[in-house]
């Protein structure tokens, strides 16, 4: 069925209830003066294509969770920064968990480039499909951890200019997929993740990406120690 919130009304989910919202953009409508709120140990499961659910304010608690099952691979996660209300510790979301198995094709642009912080805690991403997510950030701030997993490819294209990841805990790579630092068809921007934990790849492949530019413009800065599975990859490629 279709939900609407009105003008001025208030959706809550308070510590330790959980909303799941499996329904379509248009099956699920907010007013611009709607308030929606996930309190610490609140969870919020998205399994389509929400992008009405950012109208309005919101406030994402430090602590509070949302999953995403489902979206259109045509669109991003928000279009703009200022989409999504900074909740206390000026982040979009408390832990924020992207976990998909099925797509239409690849997802070319997950976030805006533009200048944010997205999580005052953990950031999850898993990719299960054959098709490529690419996260296509601006600068964005990780408060917590930074954990990939999944069979598919996973990447950081700097295509459209500069593209940084700043992880203030650690980094970890799970699952047989890839993990790419991808300087694309721009080889004059960067593409940079600066770990301020300790860097892990359990499984898979790990890949700087570098085209065929003839520097070393996709790079790791990190303050912790490294880790490296046996059976797991890093490789630094180049077309040159």
């Amino acid at each position: 069925g279709r939900v609407s919130f009105s003008a001025g009304s208030n959706l809550f989910v308070r510590t330790n209830a959980e909303l799941e919202i499996g329904s379509s953009s248009l099956n699920f409508l907010r007013n611009a003066t709607s308030n929606f709120t996930i309190e610490t140990d609140g969870y919020v499961y998205m399994n389509g294509n929400l992008v009405n659910a950012w109208v309005g304010t919101e406030d994402f608690h430090p602590g509070s969770y949302v999953a995403i099952y489902g979206w259109n691979v045509a669109d991003r996660l928000f279009d703009d920064e200022n989409e999504i209300t900074n909740n206390s510790a000026g982040a979009k979301f408390g832990y924020l968990d992207i976990d998909i198995s099925s797509l239409t094709g690849n997802w070319t642009y997950v976030f805006p480039a533009q200048i944010f912080k997205l999580t005052t805690n953990d950031f999850y991403i898993t990719n299960d499909t054959g098709d490529n997510i690419t996260l296509n950030p601006g600068t964005i701030e990780i408060g917590g951890d930074f954990i990939v997993y999944g069979s598919g490819n996973i990447q950081v294209r700097s295509q459209s200019g500069s593209k940084i990841l700043n992880v203030k805990g650690n980094f970890v790579k799970n699952g047989a997929g890839n993990f790419r630092l991808n300087v694309g068809t721009d080889i004059t921007t960067p593409v940079e993740l600066n770990v301020d934990g300790n860097f892990t790849v359990n499984d898979g492949f790990f890949n700087l990406d570098n085209g065929s530019t003839t520097n070393l413009t996709s790079r790791v800065n990190l303050k912790g120690d490294l880790f490296k599975a046996t059976g797991s990859f890093m490789t630094n490629s180049n077309t040159n």
